[in-house]
Formats: structure tokens, sequence, C-alpha cells
């Protein structure tokens, strides 16, 4: 995970140091299809903000980076500008299934953080409070800086956030962000994200079954961190058909623990299996690591 992230933290890294070009006329190269859903409308960040342009963290292999094949399948980054100077820079990475690599990853990415915070006028008081804050929810994992951007002033927040157990997000908020400062700011943004991936229902679905219905389960919509319905009746004592799939971009669970039930699916796979319980309510939840905490949970209702 944590490589993927040292491809953006680059990407930031280069922009705090002024030594990433902000042309829009710039080419770059094709981003990641699916990292770059992750991408969020400048919409969400508030009245002024535009998306300035986007890049692959492969443009970054001229800055001496690479992004190894046996850690990273894609990525993608985004610079957005907004009012009185603020602006932040995004970047989503997806990651392969070495998760040695995966570790080595995120140790490389920690020292680049650490790069990039060397030009920001730090507080080491606030920078030792944020090692032991609790990591934004749906982040597994989180590392955090904040300060003022040397000779300009502007309070900057960057977040590192890896989502288990495949993508890593980074966020850098430079100035306000929707009336937020410093990491509030960029907490803020990798929330967007995980919020944005599509729009939220307006009423909870329910999915009504009877014996021999097959019931389909949709983990990672309406958006990531959420299952659609978020409501399901079933008949109690009845072998009901359930059809679980992934939508989304992460990979996802569906857990029944009363039941002894977790059936795990990756992006863009389904699995069937079949489910008999009781009369009762049950909650299901994803227990992937910070998805059932980030609100990815259900209820079963057999009657």
């Amino acid at each position: 995970m944590a490589r993927r992230l040292a491809a953006a933290l680059l990407l930031l890294g280069m922009a705090l140091f002024g030594t990433l070009s902000v042309s829009a006329q710039d080419e770059s190269p094709e981003l990641g299809q699916e990292a770059a859903k992750l991408l969020i409308d400048p919409a969400s960040l508030g009245d002024g903000w535009s998306l300035h342009h986007t890049a692959s963290p492969e443009a970054l292999y001229s800055y001496g980076f690479e992004m190894s094949p046996d850690v990273f399948r894609e990525g993608a980054a985004g610079v957005y500008v907004g009012p009185q100077g603020s602006r932040v820079l995004l970047a989503a990475l997806l990651i392969t299934e070495n998760r040695i690599a995966i570790r080595k990853s995120w140790e490389d990415a920690s020292n680049l953080v650490d790069r990039i915070t060397f030009s920001l006028d730090l507080d080491y008081d606030r920078q030792r409070e944020l090692e032991s804050a609790e990591p934004p929810a749906g982040c597994a994992e989180a590392k955090r800086a904040e300060g003022k951007e040397s000779g300009f002033g502007l309070p900057v927040g960057v977040t590192m956030c890896a989502i288990d157990p495949d993508v890593i997000l980074i966020a850098a908020a430079f100035g306000a962000v929707d009336e937020h400062e410093g990491v509030a700011a960029s907490d803020a943004v990798i929330e967007l994200i995980l919020d944005s991936t599509t729009e939220q229902p307006t009423a909870t679905a329910t999915t009504p079954a009877t014996a021999s219905t097959t019931v389909t389960i949709v983990a990672g919509k309406p958006s990531e961190l959420q299952f659609e319905p978020s409501r399901v009746e079933i008949p109690a004592n009845t072998d009901v058909t359930v059809v679980l799939r992934s939508d989304g971009i992460l990979a996802h669970n569906f857990t029944i623990e009363e039941l002894g039930i977790r059936v795990s699916v990756r992006p863009g796979e389904e699995a069937e299996f079949t489910l008999n319980a009781d009369a009762g309510t049950y909650t299901f939840s994803c227990t992937v690591r910070g998805h059932e905490e980030a609100g990815m949970v259900g209820t079963l209702i057999a009657a």
C-alpha cells in the first residue's frame, strides 16, 4: 500500500517544493481507470474550486520514482485550485497482493512525508499529537503532518491513508478547504473521497425474499463503504441463495458473526452462498479493517 502512497507523496512533495509544473498544457501519462474514480468532483470541495490537471504517478519516473508492478496495479493524481490561493493535491494508488512489498512501501512513503514536511514550519508538539491520533474513519492506518508553508504562511495538512486491503490515498491541503485548515482539511478531503464514489440513496432499500428466492447484495455501492440494500428480509428457517457482488474498487466481505458467515469478494467479482437463519434480526457488516467502523453495516431480518 505504502509505495502507491510513495508515488503520490512524490507528487505532493514536488508541488510543495515548486518542482511540479501546473501548466494545463503539460502532457501526462494515462491515469489508471479504477484509481481515477477516487479523484473527487471539485464542487465537493466548495465554491470556487476546480480541477486544474490530473497525472498518473508514472509521470514521476523522471524524478527517480519507479512504480514497480510488484507493488502497484495503477494510480492517479489530481491538482485542485480554490479561492485565495488554496489548493489540494490528491493521489489514489491501487496495490498488488505482495504484502512484504506493501510494508516496505509504507516505510518509504513515510520517509517521503518527512521530506515533504521538512519544507514546512512545524509545531512539534502538534506533530506528537497527530502521531497518537486515531486514523480517519475508513482508514486502517494513517500518517499526518501539519504546518505552514515557508515563505507564504498558508496552513498545510497532509493525510496519508491506507484502506484495507489494497488502496492508499494521499491528500495535501494548502489553505482553507470548506472552512477547515491543516490536518482537519486534509482529513476532510479523505472523507470526501470515501463518501463520494456515487450519490447516496434517497431511501433505505429492502429486499424481500421467499423460499428459493435469490437475494443480491452489492458491496461498494451506492458509496464505497456501503451495502445495497442495507436492509434485507428473508423467510426464517429457509435456504436462501445470496449473491454477493463487489461494484466498488476495494475488496469487501459479508459477515454475520452470529451465523458464522463470512464471504469475501474482490472488485468486480461475485460469490454465491446459502443463508438459513432462525427468526430474528441480525447485523451484517464488512469486517475488512476500518470498513465496519466507517459504517459498512446492514440489517438482516428473518421472519
